[in-house]
């Protein structure tokens, strides 16, 4: 059985940790881990035996550990400089699609063996020229349903092959409905 240190795994390839909710002890979870506060809650785990507790699917692809995500949205906004006034103005204002940010590992369950299988499912489909359908609670209430993956990055972290590190840099989408005229 392979244990890792997932603290340190998102530490060195990200400068982030994750802290699993009931958790007391940080490091070297197995795949025995539960945590107590998880428990009857009939939650998915993953290879490592953590919980996933938001799982993220993109159309038929299931992320086997859960990633980190990080959502932005600014806003587009037309500013109207105005001579010999203190202040300018603020003419239209709009909403930017979301910019989402999707980190995390792809882990092989055998010791030496890097996770070549899962890569390219993942590759599959990162390379897929169409919006992606969300599956995922956090970006549901954002009310983001469908994503375009922009673009994609994979490290290769010191200590050991069976652990991949992504980045994956996106877009919410949403589909838009053109109606054309008669006589038009």
């Amino acid at each position: 059985m392979i244990t890792y240190d997932l603290n340190e795994l998102y530490s060195q390839a990200f400068g982030k940790f994750i802290i699993y909710p009931g958790a007391t002890n940080f490091t070297n979870f197995t795949e025995g881990f539960v945590p107590s506060a998880l428990l009857g809650k009939q939650k998915r785990q993953s290879l490592l035996g953590t919980p996933i507790l938001m799982p993220l699917k993109l159309d038929d692809y299931e992320f086997p550990l859960e990633p980190l995500i990080d959502v932005s949205l600014s806003k587009s906004i037309v500013v109207n400089r105005m001579v010999n006034a203190e202040t300018n103005v603020l003419e239209d204002m709009g909403l930017d699609n979301f910019k989402l940010t999707i980190r995390g590992f792809l882990i092989s369950e055998t010791p030496d063996t890097a996770p070549l299988d899962e890569l390219r499912r993942l590759v599959q489909l990162i390379k897929k020229r169409k919006s992606l359908k969300v599956g995922n609670e956090l970006l549901n209430a954002f009310g983001i349903r469908e994503l375009a993956i922009k673009s994609a990055r994979f490290g290769d972290p010191a200590g050991g092959i069976e652990f991949k590190p992504y980045t994956l840099e996106c877009i919410s989408d949403e589909p838009v409905e053109l109606r054309l005229r008669e006589g038009s």
